[in-house]
């Protein structure tokens, strides 16, 4: 067979030419135009993609194509311009192999020719500026395919949103009325195919024949067709054998009615017939109804007793989080009922001004020597070497401190106000040890503090430390 040229093809399409798109290209303009350029495809006869559709393939995705036929459309490649032949290759050989080669090429040559002629039809219809962004410079558009074309237009001039796909799922669901031709739903759901192929998001085959499916079986009256349907092999399951077949089933449904309108009397054979029928029917439907109940019931089942555990699991952690709460505030309260006995136990510190008076000059009575321990210059209290003060600090006579008037902390007796108070070398306290002559021997500092040892005890608060070294 000769391949015809892409002008021929045209001649031969029923669309010849294509509606013009005048100006910016909106989707229900390039929708009109596709399927004019589908029915024109569809016209040539080819067996690729299952030989039923001719080359509709070239105007749709392959996830659309799927609906019309289970065989995947697969374009042919070049097969070069002579065969290649096996070494040693008999005459019957390569007599098939020219053969195979020679049809091969044909059909990549028929294949390229239809593609051109739909190409040119829509470069026609559709103003050249919005097809700028994938023209080749050199080739313009001889690597383009037609899908590419369309698809092009729809992504940019035929742009459809999350909320018009959502409203176009919605609309594919609608409910089918009986009383209206079942073709009516036939092109409902093609429609809403289509929308959602140009917005790349192609329904496949199973869930075009599932949505379908369910709306006829939500109608109640086709279910022997719909138990007859579901027996069907898968490969007899397509989208144009479900229209032919339920077509038949619904053509009958109208006959029947008619007859029955018009028909006056009735025969008791074909009322017991028609009662059967009916009762059947009615208990296929209640046990619908009562497996679906079953399976709300246990869906709810399900859900309430994961809910119940889910919320014992977060009572089990509160109540722990709470126990922790608890120890945490009996910790505290435990040591703010500690601090407050040992704030009671402590007697209160008289002020700096009290204690520390400027030196005075002698009084009338002659006050008592100061009292200090003076250092050793033999061994140390504590170090083993000679020497004054040798292993610790050096004492320092140069400074004088003024202690106030003392008073042991179990005598009741106070201390006389004309008493003044009297001024002695600088010495520090140990709770330990008492008074001692080494400013770095304090209560804080000592190295062999005994058992209860205090030590914040000071010269000025002993807190009943031990008074070794007091003047008094």
């Amino acid at each position: 067979m000769i391949v015809q040229t892409p002008e021929e093809y045209i001649k031969g399409f029923p669309h010849k030419v294509l509606p013009k798109i005048h100006g910016v290209p909106n989707y229900q303009s390039i929708r009109l135009v596709n399927k004019k350029l589908a029915a024109n495809a569809s016209t040539i006869k080819t067996t690729l993609g299952g030989g039923r559709h001719g080359y509709l393939a070239l105007c749709m995705s392959p996830t659309a194509y799927s609906s019309y036929s289970l065989i995947a459309f697969v374009p042919p490649v070049n097969p070069g311009p002579i065969p290649t032949f096996p070494i040693r290759a008999t005459a019957v050989t390569v007599a098939a192999l020219e053969a195979t080669h020679k049809e091969n090429l044909r059909a990549w040559e028929e294949y390229n020719a239809v593609m051109q002629a739909l190409k040119n039809q829509l470069i026609e219809a559709v103003d050249e500026l919005y097809f700028k962004a994938i023209q080749d410079r050199v080739t313009e558009y001889t690597n383009v395919t037609l899908y590419s074309m369309l698809q092009h237009l729809y992504d940019n001039y035929g742009k459809i949103t999350e909320d018009k796909l959502e409203q176009n799922r919605q609309e594919m669901n609608s409910p089918f009325d009986v009383s209206l031709p079942i073709e009516i739903l036939f092109t409902q759901i093609e429609d809403c195919v289509d929308f959602a192929d140009a917005a790349r998001s192609p329904y496949s085959q199973a869930q075009i024949l599932n949505t379908s499916f369910l709306l006829i079986q939500k109608t109640g009256i086709f279910n022997k067709e719909c138990r007859n349907w579901r027996k069907k092999l898968p490969a007899d399951k397509t989208w144009a054998n479900f229209k032919t077949f339920f077509k038949e089933a619904y053509d009958d449904y109208r006959e029947d009615n008619q007859m029955t309108a018009s028909h006056t009397g009735y025969n008791i054979v074909d009322e017991q017939d028609t009662n059967e029928t009916t009762t059947l029917d009615a208990l296929e439907h209640l046990a619908a109804a009562t497996a679906a109940d079953r399976t709300a019931v246990a869906n709810l089942t399900s859900a309430n007793a994961k809910l119940s555990q889910e919320l014992q699991t977060k009572n089990k952690s509160y109540q722990e989080l709470q126990k922790s709460l608890e120890r945490v505030q009996a910790q505290l309260s435990e040591l703010q009922l500690q601090q407050q006995q040992r704030s009671a136990q402590a007697p209160p510190v008289q002020q700096q001004t009290q204690y520390f008076q400027p030196h005075q000059p002698a009084q009338t009575q002659p006050s008592p020597a100061p009292f200090f321990r003076p250092p050793s210059r033999g061994r140390g209290r504590r170090g083993r070497g000679r020497g004054q003060g040798r292993g610790r600090q050096a004492y320092n006579s140069n400074y004088q401190y003024q202690f106030p008037p003392f008073t042991p902390q179990n005598s009741a007796q106070p201390i006389p106000q004309q008493q003044q108070p009297q001024t002695y070398q600088i010495q520090t306290y140990c709770w330990t040890h008492g008074v001692t002559n080494n400013p770095s021997h304090t209560s804080q500092t000592c190295r062999n503090p005994a058992p209860g040892h205090q030590l914040n005890a000071t010269i000025h608060n002993t807190m009943n430390g031990n008074t070794f070294g007091f003047p008094f």
